[in-house]
């Protein structure tokens, strides 16, 4: 975002960007000077420290070499870097690594939000905007951003605004990430970006990838003769490009669902394809004849080709 921002977009990952992009303070102790560099790089600013923002706005980086924490030194050290250049976006990275383990606060305890307040205290004739990064809890991660964060519930109670980052899965080769907005600043929200190596895209508002994802769940989940059927109703769709009867889709599948003398064994493939209706895979519609009403059958469709397909 700091990168699109200072670069002059008007957008990221489809929200509005405002103003000009400001002064940026990193206080990143979570991780060594190499791996900011190569995030910085990979947002298109080079990765030094310019504090006449010339070449980046990235005016200060404390990374782990430092070792920088939230006591009343690197509040002050913060402070004067934040007096020097006001209106400052500061990144604090981590809350772990600032507060809880080189002061010795445990997470889940109220106190772990003072050096925050005196950090903030500190900066406030400085008009800063402050960005607090937080680990969430073990086996949590899928929860809203307010009840997933480690510890207790200082730390959602102190920030205005929640902010959750989590993969849609846990596949290794996964790059589609779920941000989920909480907190007193609007209504709970949530979109979608893809974060693949060629860099950051929005996915929407994650509709697409929520049937995509139910889809799959629900297929997870059928009997070896659902999955018959439904693989069947699919390949009829290929080729006919058209929804099916239930009798077309038993002389396609064979077997079982033909009786010893070929005629079609209807009740057994409808009891199937109701039960994948119930599941959201396959559609059932009415055709009117002139013998009466024509049920024909469907696989549901994938989103557009903007959305993921797992297929």
């Amino acid at each position: 975002m700091i990168g699109a921002w200072w670069s002059g977009e008007e957008f990221y990952l489809g929200r509005k960007l405002h103003g000009d992009c400001p002064p940026v303070i990193i206080v990143g102790t979570d991780q060594g000077e190499e791996d900011w560099v190569n995030s910085l790089r990979r947002a298109g600013l080079p990765g030094d420290v310019d504090p006449d923002m010339e070449s980046t706005p990235v005016v200060e980086l404390w990374s782990q070499e430092q070792g920088l924490a939230l006591n009343n030194e690197g509040i002050e050290a913060i402070r004067e870097v934040a007096e020097e250049h006001p209106g400052a976006l500061i990144i604090a990275d981590s809350i772990r690594k600032l507060v809880v383990a080189p002061l010795g606060i445990e997470e889940k305890e109220s106190r772990v939000i003072s050096p925050l307040q005196k950090l903030e205290l500190e900066l406030a004739p400085y008009n800063v905007s402050m960005v607090y990064i937080h680990h969430a809890g073990k086996g949590r991660a899928g929860e809203s951003p307010i009840p997933a964060g480690a510890g207790g519930t200082a730390l959602p109670g102190h920030a205005s605004n929640m902010i959750g980052l989590q993969k849609v899965s846990d596949r290794d080769d996964e790059h589609r990430v779920q941000v989920w907005i909480d907190g007193r600043m609007g209504r709970e929200s949530k979109f979608y970006f893809d974060s693949s190596v060629d860099g950051f895209a929005p996915l929407g508002d994650g509709q697409d990838i929520a049937r995509v994802e139910r889809m799959q769940k629900a297929e997870g989940a059928l009997t070896e003769a659902q999955e018959e059927v439904l693989l069947g109703l699919r390949e009829v769709f290929v080729v006919e490009s058209l929804p099916a009867t239930s009798e077309q889709l038993c002389h396609h599948i064979g077997g079982r669902y033909l009786k010893p003398d070929g005629s079609a064994y209807l009740p057994l493939i409808n009891t199937k394809l109701r039960a994948l209706a119930t599941k959201n895979l396959v559609d059932r519609s009415t055709q009117s004849t002139r013998t009466g009403a024509l049920v024909l059958w469907s696989p549901v469709q994938l989103p557009s080709d903007q959305a993921y397909d797992p297929f």
